[in-house]
Parts: structure tokens; C-alpha cells; sequence
């Protein structure tokens, strides 16, 4: 955290249960200074097991949705964030915390990129088991 205190820079935030294609770069390129950041939306063909994120034509992030059991393709949080550096504002004062409970309810500017590049949660052991089986077909989608 001491290191996010300093930092005059954008900061790159990625859950580790990730696996995707999506460039970075682009991602970056995408972040409007005035924004406290942006929260990837990763494209996925069924969203009943993980939520949507809710936003307007602006891309500015509304509300998260949580999981409604509905089977429709749409967009969800990808667990790649970028923030500037005035998210630290928002940041909680405690060792531990959640940055989607504890920290995106106090943002007022959070954007989202909108990603259609091929995205898998792989924090579930069914989900690993898949990725690891096909994985290499999976990441070549374009």
C-alpha cells in the first residue's frame, strides 16, 4: 500500500485467478484522467454464475449486479482494474479488505472497457480443469 501512497501513475490491479488475452495496453489507453479508474467487463456467453456490471453509454459503471441465476450472454467484472492515483482516497484503512465491496462503493467515477477477447474465471476447480484441457485452443480465439 506504501507504494500506491507515492505513485503519480495509473496502477494495474489483477486478480490472479484470471486467464485471458486482453491487451493491457489498450486497456491503459482507455483510462480518462478526471476517472478514479476502470474495471474491465469481460464479454462471457453465460452470465448466471457470476454477475453483470451495469453502466450507461458512457461506459460509466452504475451498479454491480450480483448473481441471478439468468442464463444470458453479457458483460462481467473481469477482475482487472486500473485506477489513478486518486483511488487511494477510497482505499479503506485496514489490512485486509475487498477492493469490489469495500472500495468500487465509494468511487464515483469508475468506468467500464468493454472486452470480447477470451476470458475464464479459473478460481473453481471445474473451471481450472477445463482451462487446463483447453487452454491453448481457448486463447487463440480472436
Amino acid at each position: 500500500m506504501a507504494y500506491l501512497e507515492k505513485k503519480d501513475d495509473p496502477t494495474i490491479v489483477l486478480n490472479g485467478d484470471v486467464l485471458t488475452t486482453i491487451d493491457l495496453n489498450d486497456m491503459v489507453s482507455y483510462l480518462k484522467p478526471e476517472s478514479d479508474g476502470i474495471i474491465l467487463g469481460a464479454y462471457v456467453s453465460d452470465v448466471a454464475s457470476y454477475g453483470t456490471l451495469e453502466y450507461d453509454q458512457t461506459y460509466a459503471l452504475l451498479a454491480f449486479k450480483e448473481k441471478e441465476g439468468v442464463h444470458k450472454p453479457g458483460y462481467q467484472n473481469g477482475g482487472m482494474y486500473i485506477f489513478n492515483p486518486t483511488v487511494m482516497d477510497h482505499f479503506p484503512a485496514k489490512d485486509t479488505f475487498s477492493v469490489e465491496y469495500d472500495v468500487f462503493p465509494h468511487m464515483k467515477k469508475l468506468f467500464v472497457y468493454e472486452s470480447d477477447k477470451p476470458w475464464i474465471d479459473i478460481g473453481v476447480p471445474e473451471r481450472l480443469t477445463w482451462a487446463r484441457e483447453h487452454a491453448n485452443t481457448f486463447l487463440k480465439k480472436v
